[in-house]
């Protein structure tokens, strides 16, 4: 992965856990940092291999969707 694609989606990666809620995060953190629980999200992106990061940033888009249909009154279909 180019560089300068890896940089951006670590940024969209981090941005988007800013949005969603902590139990959301703790998963997120088992999901990929599962030997470190406590290590800062930003540690956490960076050490998602490249082969795995868009699926990363796949599953927190999604979150968000999901979590601003559930803000807006509408039921989320997971």
């Amino acid at each position: 992965m180019h560089n300068d694609v890896r940089t951006y989606l670590d940024k969209l990666v981090e941005d988007g856990l800013e949005k969603c809620t902590d139990p959301q995060v703790h998963m997120f953190r088992r999901m990929y940092k599962h030997d470190d629980l406590d290590a800062p999200i930003k540690a956490v992106v960076t050490g998602i291999p490249d082969e795995k990061l868009e699926n990363a940033w796949d599953q927190v888009k999604r979150t968000i969707i999901k979590n601003d249909k559930c803000a807006d009154g509408l039921e989320a279909d997971a």
